[in-house]
Parts: structure tokens; C-alpha cells; sequence
């Protein structure tokens, strides 16, 4: 329901919620009151379906509207917070995937969002201002969504690791250990073999993206790093997901080297982003 990322719809919403706390009404009736379907400037349908879908009351065996548990709560608030909690409620009932910029900075998503999204942050007080309440609150917004980005990477990851099992069992005959399921402080992600012949340790580092080869990036870490390059055998697998097969590259170190920073001073580089296209798909 796009329609009920409005002001307009939030404001009106509880009124009519007043309205509905003070005599108990059946959908005909209160139609029948706004003949014209209008309710101050706003279809009423649009603010009874938001009503209703998002629990803000409900449906008797009699037929009439009565007030939620959630539209109780609403009502017992100041004007701000009211509007604020049902920002709350549609963030958890839609999931926007702009919600997601809130790790980005608050500016980030109020200058993504469109005027009537940008509204009705304006109206719950929470798009300026450096209030405990509202710093909490943006706080609390982008470490769900980080959360949610965390799971999204690993899944993403898990899928390029299993890819480089099965490309590792098909090229030596043998299934890798799949270390990184157990841990992840060795700074590798498989441990296979040099080729069907040759049975000395290889270590693999799995890097994955869904976004095309030509914008997909990875980031190495300094630990990864150092367990890779001391190793006598070692590559990196990079698989960009986008498309179908799943185009891949491996990388020995001394390819990945002239991307790496050198430390420099008193400082000491931890990660690394490198480019995909820096490298051709589907060699090694």
C-alpha cells in the first residue's frame, strides 16, 4: 500500500480513530455519514483500508469498528508520537527497501524518500534535531537494517562458497573442507588440493557479489591477506552471481598484490576494496 505513506492518511487516520473510541460504527454507517466519501480532504476509503490492514482497529462479530490494542496505544500519545509510531508500523508491515539507508545516515533516507514519505518524518519530529529520543530511534532503525544487511552478505557468501565446492570437486575429484562453516579466524574459506595429481594444500578465499562484473567489488581483509600471501598455495575465488552461470575468476596473490596498500608510517591498513573488472571472469 503505497497510498498510506501520506500524511494526509497518518493525520486523518486518528481523528477518525477518535471518532471511533467515542461511538463504536459499522463500515455502512460511517459511509453513510460521508456521503460524498470525502473525510477532511482525504478519501475516506483510503484512511478506513489503512485502518484495517494495519490493525489499527477491528472488525466485530456485530460488524462495527472498534479500536485495537494498537490504536488504543496511538491515541494515548502526544501528536508527534502518534505519527512516529505508525512510521514504526509501516517500516515493519511494508519493509521499504529504502528503510535500508538508515545505515547510511539519516540524511540518506530523507533525501532519497519521495515529498509525501519526507512528510510524514517532518510531522513525527524525527527528520532534524539531536534529542536523545530521536538519535535512539535513528539508532534503532539502522542497526535492524544492518542485521538485515549481515544476513543478506552471508547468504550472498555461502552461495559463492558453495560454488567453489563443487567447481573444486569437479576440477580434482576430491570435495574441499569447507573451513569457513566452522570458523572464520583462519583467513580462508576452503582448504582443497593443488589438482587431481598433485595433492599438497590449496587454500581458497571466496569472494561473492549479486551486482555484475563490471561494478562488483570485495573487500580483503589484512588477516585474509597475510594468510594468503604467506601461504605456498593459495588463490581466491571471485564469482559474480548476477547472471546465469555465475561468472568466475581465479586469482593467484601476486595478482591481488599490486592492489594491496602498504602500511605507511605509524599506520596500518586493515581492509582493502578492490574492483571485479579489475580482473577478467572465467580464467583459471
Amino acid at each position: 500500500m503505497t497510498s498510506c505513506w501520506r500524511y494526509g492518511v497518518l493525520f486523518r487516520s486518528t481523528i477518525l480513530l477518535e471518532m471511533l473510541r467515542e461511538q463504536h460504527l459499522t463500515e455502512a454507517q460511517l459511509y453513510r455519514a460521508f456521503p460524498d466519501g470525502i473525510f477532511r480532504g482525504v478519501l475516506l476509503r483510503s484512511v478506513v483500508d489503512y485502518l484495517i490492514s494495519f490493525s489499527l482497529v477491528e472488525r466485530h462479530n456485530s460488524g462495527t469498528l472498534a479500536l485495537s490494542e494498537t490504536g488504543n496505544r496511538l491515541l494515548s500519545l502526544p501528536g508527534p508520537h502518534r505519527i512516529r509510531l505508525q512510521i514504526e508500523i509501516l517500516l515493519k508491515e511494508t519493509a521499504p527497501h529504502w528503510a535500508a539507508l538508515a545505515c547510511q545516515g539519516r540524511e540518506a533516507l530523507l533525501n532519497y524518500v519521495d515529498r509525501n514519505i519526507r512528510q510524514c518524518f517532518d510531522a513525527a519530529e524525527l527528520s532534524d534535531g539531536y534529542g536523545e529520543e530521536v538519535v535512539r530511534w535513528w539508532d534503532a532503525l539502522a542497526a535492524r537494517h544492518r542485521e538485515f544487511r549481515d544476513i543478506a552478505l552471508t547468504e550472498v557468501g555461502r552461495t559463492g562458497e558453495r560454488l567453489s565446492v563443487d567447481y573444486e570437486l569437479a576440477r580434482t575429484g576430491k570435495l574441499p573442507l569447507w573451513i569457513a562453516l566452522d570458523t572464520s579466524y583462519v583467513g580462508f574459506d576452503l582448504l582443497s588440493c593443488v589438482s587431481k595429481e598433485d595433492e599438497r594444500p590449496l587454500v581458497i578465499e571466496v569472494k561473492t557479489s549479486r551486482r555484475d562484473w563490471n561494478s562488483a567489488q570485495f573487500v580483503l581483509t589484512r588477516h585474509e591477506w597475510i594468510s594468503l600471501s604467506g601461504h605456498p598455495n593459495a588463490v581466491v575465488h571471485l564469482w559474480s552471481v548476477n547472471s546465469t552461470p555465475a561468472k568466475r575468476c581465479t586469482l593467484h596473490p601476486s595478482e591481488i598484490g599490486p592492489h594491496v596498500p602498504r602500511d605507511s608510517g605509524g599506520g596500518e591498513w586493515q581492509t582493502v576494496r578492490c574492483a571485479f573488472a579489475n580482473f577478467h571472469p572465467d580464467r583459471g
